[in-house]
């Protein structure tokens, strides 16, 4: 019996230290993303920071500083930041793409999706400032639009 218990603590530290317990959460094992809207997130964004979100969302750029995710419900958006290499997805190039090269933004066309990522909240002159580390987008649709 005594060889039994042995045998059992030394799985359990074997488990415990390769991440597999019973109720343990592995590390390899993506954290679930929260689905949420634009306006539940600017509403209180406390709520989210540091939060893995998804939205679905419109985008408003100037395709020069600032590029918000929108929705026609609320009146603020949620800045938008690009990961340093776009490069490994071909999604995010092509929104990169579609916003910056011509120096337009979305004054001639629109860009809606689902974004997925981190909000972060910053201080700034008062204000939060509420952002989107952009981990990746999907069902992306770009479609032109007349300028007047």
């Amino acid at each position: 019996m005594k060889l039994f218990w042995s045998a059992v603590a030394t799985a359990s530290v074997v488990m415990t230290a390769i991440g597999v317990c019973p109720g343990q959460r592995s590390a390899r094992v993506p954290r679930e993303q929260k689905r949420s809207s634009v306006c539940d997130i600017v509403g209180t964004p406390e709520r989210f920071e540091g939060k893995r979100i998804q939205v679905w969302a419109s985008l408003l750029s100037d395709g020069r500083h600032s590029t918000l995710l929108t929705d026609p419900k609320c009146k603020l958006g949620i800045t938008i930041l690009f990961p340093e290499d776009v490069s490994k997805d071909p999604d995010l190039m092509l929104l990169q793409r579609s916003l910056y090269s011509d120096r337009s933004g979305t004054l001639n066309k629109k860009i809606t999706g689902m974004f997925f990522g981190i909000i972060r909240i910053k201080l700034k002159d008062g204000h939060r400032l509420c952002m989107l580390e952009l981990e990746r987008v999907a069902d992306l649709t770009i479609k032109p639009t007349e300028y007047r």
